[in-house]
């Protein structure tokens, strides 16, 4: 009676290390019972290179902690013997009478599947640059902009600068008389607000401005 195709848990009953094929192989042979009824398991140890196959000794290791990984001991029944592994059963036709199926175990693995290898992960922060912007975008979310500049800061105006003697000669070359040019000279230092020996270069530029732009009344 065949089974279903599908993962079984089975035992192992026996081992045989043999050499398999017309190149002479080295194979693994593993009686396993499953369901009641006794399947054979090949495993191919040596490829047709004629190199050791790391995959395949890495899984019956993994099926069988007992071994320690040499050939010498490898067919030890009291390393196999009563040792449940996962086995994948698919059914397969006969290859010279099509009306025939046989019950063959396709792999066998430890208890509770094979392992895959998973590749190192990439680091977050290369992550995160490279592809959070896009990530974020199809989220729903905007896209991180740059911080933008503070504004700049408009540029300062330079501060004129003058002189007593530049600013009282161009009083006295814009009045009338002495007295309308000594008139205008007070208030224009009035509106500084400093006594005349304390004012600085830029404190006479700005009363050069006021000369220039007539806005003292006389």
């Amino acid at each position: 009676m065949l089974l279903e195709n599908g993962t079984y848990t089975g035992t192992v009953k026996d081992i045989s290390v043999y050499l398999r094929g017309e190149n002479n192989r080295l194979s693994a042979a593993f009686r396993v019972e499953i369901e009641g009824k006794d399947l054979k398991y090949n495993a191919w140890l040596e490829l047709n290179d004629g190199t050791i196959s790391t995959k395949t000794i890495e899984n019956i290791r993994k099926c069988f902690p007992r071994w320690d990984g040499t050939i010498e001991t490898l067919d030890d029944q009291e390393i196999v013997n009563g040792v449940e592994v996962s086995c994948v059963i698919e059914n397969e036709q006969d290859k010279q009478d099509p009306e025939k199926w046989w019950t063959r175990v396709k792999w066998m693995n430890p208890l509770g599947g094979s392992t895959a290898e998973m590749p190192e992960k990439a680091s977050k922060s290369m992550l995160a640059t490279k592809y959070g912007a896009k990530f974020r975008a199809l989220a729903g979310g905007t896209q991180s902009k740059p911080p933008s500049k503070p504004p700049s800061k408009p540029p300062v105006a330079p501060v004129a600068s003058s002189t007593l003697e530049e600013c009282w000669d161009a009083v006295s070359k814009d009045s009338e008389s002495r007295s309308v040019a000594e008139a205008r000279w007070f208030t224009l230092i009035a509106k500084i607000g400093k006594d005349q020996a304390e004012m600085t270069a830029a404190d006479w530029g700005k009363v050069m401005a006021d000369i220039k732009g007539n806005q003292i009344p006389y």
